[in-house]
């Protein structure tokens, strides 16, 4: 076949001239120097002791041998290690992996790039030798179908393989059949399983599409080429959509892949999708109803964000873009990942002060959902900032709880918090207003914000005032005998159930960039059990600025052995605080923490004692390199202690109790450069969920991750000032047990995390491009999922990597350095399956056993006609524990529950009653 293009310069000695040479790897990654194919001179001997003159290469330096045959098949072989000492050797598994179909062909075999000496070979049986055999990089087998080569190399990942389509040929005509294996499936992350003898499987991952064109540059495909079984045999087509028809398009397949770095398997991330435009976008955080919905928010600057109709199953009030930036906030239905609704928020017009910007701006920068029992306070409430003058502003879409609500519009000099409701139904915007001082220069941006089980509202954010001047006495609401300040970087705003203003106050130091962080809204544990809320921010030390300068307030603890550092100890501290919001709204207890460096804390998160009491949670980043164990106490039982600082800066997280005030356990976590935790969330089991961003690519804690989705520094390197993202899980003793940066090539970071009963979410921003950032579909089988697998931001980032401007958790200085310049920021979504292992007694089992029919050999009827049944919770797990899919609220007399697409095996139906009551019942896809 004639081909003309020359698209990689670097492949070298050549046994045979090829007229095109092969195209660039996905990845940008070169050929393993520790794998290579050898080709075959007699010294492959198959179980009889004969030599197999069929075979070219076998591969060397892989877990799993691939032997590549003349007529074009590929066999994979792996060995079972026989540890018994009267084991004579191991056992061998094989699966070969033919082409056919009616344009299938004896391909002509290439190798490429000639690894350095060669090996020498003697045969006794025969008397004959075989010298100076060498070994390649890469085998092509050329025209296995016409104009389609097949490719094998490898990468830090492992083997690869890759299907080559060249302009005019026709990818449809792939079919794969399989060989040697017990059973085929396609398992929920859309790849092949081979399952051998019960004991093993071959793993071929879903195939990554892309093109490169005339100047070898990588062209991702916004999809994936999935695998689709063959009319129930063991054979399997690959699914394609729209590409260049004149450029070569490549089917990228991590052939079982060995352990080591690159992109990882999976495992259990069961949905990664981009949420963004043309142009910057963020989600800042997320949050969980009652249900397990997911709730986000964040900004975009973007026309095409998915709001409006066709994304989404309600229209909410706004779906045009009102401004160069928008607040963005969206609902997605846990079960299918389907958006329920989304919306823009924000104004248009920009006031004389900000004559410079180019049209609205407005950012989301926390949100909180209502879960609670009431049906008439189901909303979920969003904070931020804008700086336009027309921002929407009033009580709409009667009747609601807001008919008397607290609502300011914005003036032509201000920054202002925002302050939204939405139905958690719909979406529909029940009330919108602004926060903030109606004078010039003083500026107020909330972004923090929290609703309890009873519907108490409580915001908190930054607060800036000219030249430090006292904040006017309007500004402040206060109750008698209500804590009060005329300053301070941060302000707390407190409403009552006709959500007005019950208090308002300043608060903190105000210090640049000091702000309240973050707040939650508890009961004490201790008489006289008030309503109380916790504050936790960072704090400047008054002692070398001007005057005027505020200093944060501090209150000794009401335990004589609780924690109090009592003054700034050097630079910006964090600091913890306990107001009471019930009764006489007055400050309880109020400490800094922290060394001679920068200490910032970011977040909290309160854990409640199933015998009363509860813990506090509280994170950060701190580089004060002479914290001792009375900031971070070691709480044994093997929890992870480290009370010296690692790098420039590390992340923090200590537990503190609500009753002795005390701090009972404390840690830092990182590597030799940056490292912050930006948010917390407890999970099941008592887990602590962090997640926040690191720079280090050495030094992070090293975890099992048995099953567990885990991954290499990617975006870090000695030359970068990159990020990743960084999720680290403690269990309930302080003990990693899941550790793992997230992300791509460029930086990302973490802002937000929440978990369910099932679920972890997490979101936050990207700059990688889906060439190494793991997005990945929720269900292949869903249409209605949400999944935008293009990373769609091309143009230099003029924010310098992630946009900080405005997002005050970044901008005091998170991770240091400044990011270089790359491609503007996506917003990105995503979930990881937590549901843990399944273990029975007899007694619960045989009590509580459902008794599915059996409709087809991967179809069961599930009858839901008692009424205890209805609204139940439905999960199906795998055999490992894992959760495949989920059913919340099921209504109706029956549930059909299909395995088609699901690994052959055994699973579990979990059918839980709204009583708590559990009944279970095994499935068998055969």
């Amino acid at each position: 076949m004639a081909r003309t293009q020359t698209l990689l310069a670097t492949v070298a000695f050549c046994t045979t001239i090829h007229a095109q040479d092969p195209p660039k790897d996905f990845y940008g990654e070169d050929y393993s120097p520790t794998v290579g194919y050898r080709s075959n001179a007699g010294q492959i001997i198959a179980t009889d002791g004969d030599q197999v003159p069929g075979i070219t290469h076998v591969s060397e330096g892989t877990a799993i041998k691939t032997y590549h045959w003349a007529i074009g098949r590929t066999s994979f072989v792996m060995a079972k290690r026989d540890t018994s000492n009267t084991a004579p050797e191991d056992t061998l598994y094989r699966v070969d992996m033919n082409m056919i179909g009616e344009t299938a062909q004896t391909p002509t075999i290439q190798q490429y790039d000639q690894a350095p000496g060669h090996t020498n070979y003697y045969f006794p049986w025969t008397g004959t030798s075989a010298e100076g055999v060498k070994a390649f990089r890469m085998l092509v087998n050329e025209d296995v179908y016409p104009g389609i080569d097949l490719e094998f190399y490898s990468g830090s990942g492992g083997q690869k393989m890759a299907f080559v389509c060249w302009p005019g040929s026709d990818p449809g005509n792939i079919r794969l059949e399989f060989e040697g294996q017990d059973s085929l499936g396609i398992d929920v992350n859309g790849s092949i399983k081979l399952y051998l003898h019960g004991q093993r499987y071959l793993y071929l991952r879903e195939a990554v599409a892309y093109q490169v064109d005339n100047n070898n540059n990588v062209i991702p495909l916004g999809w994936n080429a999935s695998y689709t079984p063959y009319l129930g045999s063991a054979q399997v087509t690959l699914g394609f959509s729209t590409y260049d028809p004149t450029l070569p398009l490549v089917l990228l397949v991590g052939a079982p892949p060995a352990a080591g770095g690159g992109v990882p398997d999976p495992q259990n991330l069961t949905w990664c999708t981009y949420a963004g435009g043309n142009n910057p976008d963020e989600l800042s955080e997320v949050s969980l109803d009652a249900n397990g919905d997911i709730y986000v928010t964040g900004y975009a600057d973007d026309s095409n964000f998915p709001v409006g109709t066709g994304f989404q199953e309600f229209n909410t009030g706004n779906q045009v873009l009102q401004g160069s930036e928008d607040i963005v906030t969206m609902k997605f239905n846990h079960a299918n990942k389907q958006i329920r609704w989304a919306t823009y928020h924000g104004g248009t017009n920009i006031g004389s002060s900000y004559a410079a910007l180019n049209g609205g701006m407005d950012k989301g920068y926390d949100v909180s959902a209502y879960k609670g029992s009431d049906p008439n306070l189901e909303y979920v409430y969003i904070t931020g900032s804008t700086i336009c003058e027309d921002f929407p502003h009033g009580v709409f879409n009667l009747p609601n709880p807001f008919s008397g609500a607290y609502v300011s519009n914005n003036d032509s000099a201000n920054v202002k918090t925002v302050i939204a409701a939405y139905r958690e139904g719909n979406g529909r915007l029940c009330w919108s207003t602004t926060h903030g001082i109606q004078l010039n220069g003083y500026s107020e941006r909330g972004t923090c914000i929290d609703v309890d089980n009873t519907g108490t509202l409580m915001v908190g954010g930054m607060l800036s005032a000219g030249q430090l001047n006292p904040i006017p006495a309007p500004y402040r609401v206060t109750p008698s005998g209500a804590f009060t300040k005329n300053n301070g970087g941060g302000f707390l705003v407190l409403f009552d159930s006709d959500y007005q203003i019950a208090w308002c106050t300043p608060f903190g130091s105000d210090g640049i960039n000091d702000c309240v962080q973050d707040i939650r809204i508890a009961t004490r544990s201790t008489a006289p059990y008030n309503k109380v809320a916790y504050l936790t921010g960072s704090s400047t030390d008054p002692s070398g600025s001007g005057s005027p300068f505020f200093a944060l307030d501090v209150v000794p603890p009401m335990n004589t052995n609780g924690f109090y550092q009592p003054s700034p100890a050097g630079g910006k501290d964090a600091y913890l605080a306990r107001i009471d919001i019930e009764s006489t709204y007055d400050l309880e207890y109020s400490t800094y923490w922290g060394g001679a460096g920068q200490d910032r804390a970011y977040t909290i998160e309160i854990e409640p004692l199933a015998f009363g009491g509860q813990f506090i949670h509280l994170a950060g980043s701190t580089g004060s390199a002479n914290l001792t164990d009375i900031e971070l106490p070691n709480g044994g039982g093997g929890s992870w202690h480290v009370s010296s600082l690692n790098g420039v800066s590390d992340a923090f997280v200590f537990k503190f109790d609500d009753a002795t005030e005390e701090i009972v356990r404390g840690t830092l976590y990182g590597g030799e450069l940056d490292d912050a935790f930006l948010d917390a969330t407890l999970g099941p089991g008592g887990r602590l969920y962090l997640a926040g961003e690191t720079r280090s690519y050495t030094g992070l804690v090293n975890s099992p991750n048995i099953g567990l989705y885990a991954q290499s520094a990617l975006g870090n390197s000695p030359t970068t000032q990159n990020r990743d993202a960084l999720l680290v899980v403690l269990d309930t003793h302080g003990v990693p047990v899941w550790t793992t940066p997230f992300g791509g090539f460029a930086t990302d970071r973490a802002w937000g995390v929440a978990a369910s009963a099932t679920e972890l979410y997490m979101v936050g921003s990207t700059n990688s491009d889906q060439v190494t950032f793991p997005v990945k579909e929720f269900d292949i089988t869903i249409p209605q999922d949400w999944y935008d697998g293009n990373h769609l931001n091309n143009a230099v980032g003029t924010h310098g990597g992630l946009e900080f401007s405005g997002h005050f958790r970044s901008n005091q200085g998170v991770g240091g350095l400044a990011d270089p310049a790359f491609t503007e920021p996506d917003g990105y979504l995503t979930s990881f399956a937590i549901t843990g292992t399944v273990g029975l007694e007899d007694s619960e089992w045989i009590a509580g056993s459902l008794d599915p029919t059996q409709l087809t050999a991967s179809s069961w009827f599930l009858a839901l006609n008692e009424p205890a049944l209805h609204g139940a919770q439905v999960t199906l797990l795998n055999g490992l524990g894992q959760l495949v899919r989920s059913w919340n609220n099921v209504q109706g007399a029956q549930l059909i529950i299909d395995l088609q697409d699901c690994a052959h095996g055994i699973y579990t139906i979990c059918l839980t009653q709204k009583n708590g009551t559990r009944r279970w019942a095994k499935l068998m896809r055969s």
